[in-house]
């Protein structure tokens, strides 16, 4: 006869998990959708409080480019034929953006823009402004290019409300700024019948909170993810590497136990990003809170077994 489902809630399960190994004679059979479903709200309020410190450590540096912004472009000016600084729209330039990202404004592509390759290596993020065109690239770990681009078309419609960008990737290091040299200006108009201009205050502001939305979704795969890997690979190796056979526990009930045996590590891990430390990682704190804290869960649900077997002998 099968063990009865519990149906723990979710408050009372993480200060149980947090308080001692007692809750975990119930929270092993739990259901594996509550235990998701638990997973998932715990790992959206750390990566709500995650994001939180992280927007206290990226805010100034935000503040310090929305100043050199306003101070070298001014505003910017939308119209049906270009997207243009309010300041010195005929004149090249460029603008350093935190983590190693730049601004290349160009209002005439007749040769392309140059970028060494040196450059190039060393950027994270990079924008191409020019008036009839908008490219954004991100460089990934392994040296490739991710690009978007936008531009005018001879066709109406207004392209800078649609979701058709292009995008396609980059590959070797001499890409990028072969890539550039090929940029030429387009034909045709944005499909905007009004002027306007923006301040940098309200693109700042735009752009800070899609940081932080993209942190945030970030940070919650990102917990969900090493949560369930993890456990999943303990679980597999105490599976075939034991020496002894689990006696009261089943292979599932142990994973359950190990990702409610997490909650209280992935808690305290939280506060580590936002602090930037070099040794103290999210995972670090994670994995070595996990560990120590499954076996004391383990032991005590084992032992626990054993004596009853010693009850009825």
């Amino acid at each position: 006869m099968s063990a009865p489902v519990s149906k723990v809630r979710f408050f009372p399960a993480v200060w149980g998990c947090c308080r001692g190994t007692e809750i975990f004679f119930e929270l092993r059979r739990q259901s594996w959708l509550r235990l998701l479903g638990h997973l998932l709200l715990l790992s959206l309020l750390c990566a709500f409080g995650i994001t939180l410190g992280e927007r206290s450590r990226i805010r100034p540096q935000l503040e310090r480019a929305q100043s050199a912004f306003a101070a070298e472009f001014g505003a910017v000016r939308l119209t049906d034929e270009a997207i243009v600084p309010t300041r010195n729209p005929e004149q090249s330039r460029s603008l350093p953006l935190p983590a190693n990202g730049l601004v290349l404004y160009a209002p005439d592509l007749t040769s392309g823009i140059t970028l060494g390759e040196a450059d190039a290596q060393l950027l994270n993020y990079l924008l191409v402004w020019s008036p009839r065109m908008l490219l954004t690239g991100v460089r990934s770990p392994g040296g490739d290019w991710q690009i978007w681009s936008k531009q005018t078309e001879p066709e109406g419609g207004n392209l800078l409300l649609s979701y058709d960008s292009s995008r396609f990737v980059l590959t070797g290091a001499a890409a990028l700024p072969e890539y550039l040299r090929s940029l030429r200006t387009p034909k045709g108009g944005w499909g905007v019948p009004v002027s306007e201009e923006f301040p940098a205050e309200a693109l700042f502001g735009t752009v800070g909170m899609l940081l932080y939305l993209s942190l945030f979704f970030g940070y919650t795969a990102m917990l969900m993810v090493t949560a369930l890997l993890c456990t999943g690979v303990f679980t597999l190796v105490f599976r075939f590497a034991s020496m002894r056979q689990l006696r009261v526990l089943t292979i599932r009930e142990l994973w359950k136990t190990g990702l409610y045996a997490g909650f209280p590590a992935m808690i305290i891990g939280s506060f580590f990003p936002a602090l930037n430390l070099p040794l103290f990682s999210f995972s670090t704190i994670y994995m070595f809170g996990l560990v120590i804290y499954w076996i004391l869960i383990i032991s005590r649900i084992e032992r626990s077994g054993q004596e009853e077997e010693k009850k009825h002998e």
